[in-house]
């Protein structure tokens, strides 16, 4: 795979925004995987510096609870033109983009027959009804407002900050050179083609790109015949060896796992069928926020893993490999009971089975 440096300063631009404006709920996310510290925020401190903050009124398009991406990481993964384009001509498409302010509203709404104003009081009622933060919809009121300027304070923060992410690309040059090597490797090849949807081959058309905001993405777009293009975090290979590495299951955390009756009904539904955050939210009535909580947590411990996204929705399936490795996990942590206990001097049988059936 060749190196494609636009597609990680592209990431990185949309992704400033999106942590500056949810840091303690990522940062709380992301330190539940292994080997993730402060210390891999210092480069996040660093542009925090150099950027003015972003005016509130920008909170809609760059929030995020986790389960779901913002708005502005979608429209990015659906209409940046990967390994085709910089930042700046995706800036321009978005400058000229007559629909681009109704995609907000709607990601947040659903299709809508009308544009969206604030003299519109059916539209702004189903904004009053969101059960989001109160910022939220305040702020997407103030859109509705004065959509243009709006959308112009959104054009002139991302130019800053994609002229402040690109020079601290150049300044970590030697350390993307570095970890370049590490993802051209045969191992971390392998090891990202074990990992649920991802699928690396050697065709000359696939690039990739490194982010340096976001330690632990891998991002896929493309296909074999047009190419593959990947953008990985820089501690990507770390995260591939913690998730190959079943052995390191905790049978008592595994058994309290599979003990909760949310994560349990969740993970019967996803036997069944791949579903989202929503559609399990409906099919087990409980809240979104409540699945959600239990969706990162089985997802953070490889319980399940996503096997696509449709629009701001992500579908989610169960993960056999972890499984697999459980099962066996299990079974030893089983049978060292049977070995190591004194009284075990031959199998129960059945009457012993029927007396103690309370």
């Amino acid at each position: 795979m060749k190196y494609d440096s636009r597609m990680g300063i592209a990431y990185d631009t949309i992704f400033y925004g999106v942590l500056y404006f949810n840091f303690d709920r990522l940062k709380e996310n992301y330190q539940k995987y292994p080997d993730i510290s402060d210390e891999d925020f210092h480069l996040f401190y660093q542009l925090k510096e150099q950027i003015s903050a972003p005016p509130p009124e920008l909170y809609p398009f760059f929030y995020s609870d986790v389960s779901k991406p913002s708005f502005i990481s979608n429209h990015f993964f659906y209409h940046f033109r990967f390994g085709q384009e910089d930042f700046a001509a995706f800036l321009a498409r978005i400058e000229t983009d007559s629909s681009f302010m109704q995609a907000l509203i709607e990601y947040y709404l659903g299709q809508l027959d009308e544009a969206p104003t604030l003299e519109n009081k059916k539209i702004v009622q189903k904004i009053l009804q969101l059960d989001l933060d109160p910022l939220i919809i305040i702020q997407m009121l103030k859109c509705l407002a004065d959509i243009e300027a709006i959308k112009h304070t959104l054009l002139s923060f991302l130019e800053k900050s994609f002229s402040a992410v690109k020079e601290l690309h150049e300044q970590n040059k030697a350390r993307i050179q570095k970890y370049s090597k590490v993802f051209q490797t045969d191992i971390f090849l392998k090891g990202l083609s074990s990992m649920g949807p991802f699928q690396c081959t050697e065709s000359k058309k696939d690039r990739f790109s490194i982010c340096l905001l976001n330690v632990i993405v891998i991002l896929q777009k493309g296909t074999h015949e047009t190419g593959r293009k990947f953008i990985f975090g820089y501690k990507t290979p770390h995260q591939i060896e913690n998730k190959n590495a079943y052995f390191k299951i905790s049978p008592i955390e595994l058994c309290e796992a599979l003990g909760n009756p949310i994560k349990s009904s969740i993970l019967m539904q996803l036997q069944k069928k791949e579903l989202t955050a929503t559609q399990l939210s409906e099919i087990l009535i409980f809240s979104r926020q409540t699945v959600n909580r239990h969706l990162l947590w089985l997802f953070c411990n490889w319980l399940i893993i996503i096997s696509k996204r449709n629009g701001p929705e992500i579908y989610y399936k169960i993960n056999p490999k972890f499984f697999a490795a459980a099962k066996k996990i299990l079974y030893q942590y089983a049978e060292s009971f049977e070995i190591n206990c004194d009284d075990n001097k031959g199998e129960i049988s059945d009457e012993t089975v029927e007396k103690t059936n309370c």
